[in-house]
């Protein structure tokens, strides 16, 4: 596994976010296999095939900077035909002493995610999302605790925001975050699914400055009111549903 132990990583930087809940991916009609040295697992054939390529280490210039990108040396796994991507990223380097400081994203998310797999609660306050972003969900709604091949997780369906916005289909996520059994690899998956009630994309930009104040002071309130409309919705009442989805983070095996 690239020569150390590993992260499975699918998710966001700024960059990355836009492109990862852009195109969601179909309704499956056949089932084939990626295979490579470091992964693999199951996916419809309405994604497209799927390419891994290295991505070099980036990690933290100074403590005192945004981790935006701060990653070790890692894998990134994306679909021809869809936006969702997966990356296999290390959570320790062998004879590296400074990791932990190089890349503090990674250790702290290992650190969170822990507790959460561990006690299965039903409404988890939060989740951890890698790539690390400066950006929040208001909620995580179908929350739900999987097994995969040699991995447990937790999926759940999220909106991540730099400022409060309005909910829409453009930027609604399904997303998988986990930990191996063994423990050495972290497993985050992230995949554009729609909401037929949500539109498309955000008309906020066009509110007036009055309009956009009231939406802020009621922003709790309007984002609880979503969330329980999503939690209303069946597995199979989203597009994708979630059941596909499903399929794929639990035929995930992390090869060591």
């Amino acid at each position: 596994m690239i020569g150390k132990q590993v992260i499975v990583w699918a998710v966001l930087s700024l960059s990355v976010l836009s492109t990862i809940i852009s195109t969601p991916m179909l309704a499956a009609s056949t089932w084939t296999t990626f295979k490579s040295a470091d992964i693999t697992f199951d996916y419809p054939t309405t994604n497209g095939s799927p390419t891994i390529k290295k991505i070099k280490a980036a990690p933290l210039a100074n403590p005192d900077e945004k981790p935006d990108g701060v990653a070790p040396e890692h894998w990134e796994l994306s679909f021809a035909k869809s936006s969702g991507k997966i990356w296999i990223i290390p959570t320790e380097e062998k004879g590296n002493k400074k990791f932990h400081d190089a890349y503090p994203p990674i250790d702290n998310a290992v650190k969170s995610l822990g507790p959460i797999l561990q006690k299965k609660a039903a409404s988890p306050k939060d989740i951890p999302f890698l790539p690390w972003g400066d950006w929040s969900s208001p909620f995580f709604a179908h929350v739900k605790y999987l097994n995969a091949k040699n991995a447990n997780l937790v999926r759940f369906i999220a909106e991540y925001q730099i400022e409060p916005d309005v909910l829409s289909n453009d930027r609604l996520i399904y997303a998988a975050q986990g930990l191996t059994t063994d423990g050495k690899y972290y497993i985050s998956i992230s995949m554009p699914v729609k909401a037929s009630f949500l539109p498309e994309k955000s008309d906020l930009p066009k509110w007036s400055k009055d309009k956009i104040e009231k939406f802020n002071a009621d922003y709790e309130k309007y984002t609880a009111s979503q969330k329980a409309k999503l939690e209303k919705l069946a597995d199979t009442g989203y597009s994708p549903s979630l059941v596909e989805l499903d399929k794929l983070v639990q035929s995930i095996t992390v090869k060591k």
